[in-house]
């Protein structure tokens, strides 16, 4: 499941929550996120977005979300926002 919304100029989409199933038996299992920034990415694109936005992502998984192309953006009201461009 991720949640998220496109800014009012369209011009990044920024997921808010993002989670997988707890179940280690999911048929999913390790895949959910690849399945969700695929689908954020392309619904991004067809927007019109320049950016897609992680905001306060764990730390836990900010070494996976580098690896997949994300990168620390500014911080903004407070919030830590890793970002990747949209191409």
């Amino acid at each position: 499941m991720a949640v998220g919304w496109v800014s009012k100029a369209h011009e990044r989409l920024t997921l808010h929550y993002m989670e997988s199933s707890p179940d280690p038996r999911h048929p999913l299992r390790g895949d959910v996120t690849f399945l969700a920034f695929t689908a954020a990415e392309a619904y991004g694109r067809a927007v019109g977005g320049k950016w897609l936005a992680l905001k306060n992502p764990l730390p836990g998984v900010v070494t996976r979300y580098e690896r997949l192309g994300f990168a620390v953006a500014p911080t903004q009201h407070g919030n830590l926002y890793y970002h990747k461009q949209l191409t």
